[in-house]
């Protein structure tokens, strides 16, 4: 998946050797420069909308939804 900058993956399963047997996925997500303070990425986590049971995709919150710093 990481040497492939074409092919996109949703949710795949990292092996659970590699996390502790923690369920951990690997995903795609796209990312709106508009939905970013700034419009650049410069926070190290970001709020993410994950729905497995309806859907695959990874949503990346707008920024105005962020929580403001504390």
């Amino acid at each position: 998946m990481l040497a492939s900058e074409m092919d996109r993956e949703m949710r795949l399963e990292v092996p659970r050797r590699l996390t502790g047997s923690a369920a951990v996925y690997c995903t795609d997500i796209v990312v709106a420069r508009r939905h970013l303070p700034g419009r650049t990425p410069s926070e190290s986590v970001v709020p993410l909308l994950i729905a497995p049971e309806h859907t695959e995709m990874t949503m990346m919150l707008p920024s105005r939804f962020w929580p403001t710093s504390t």
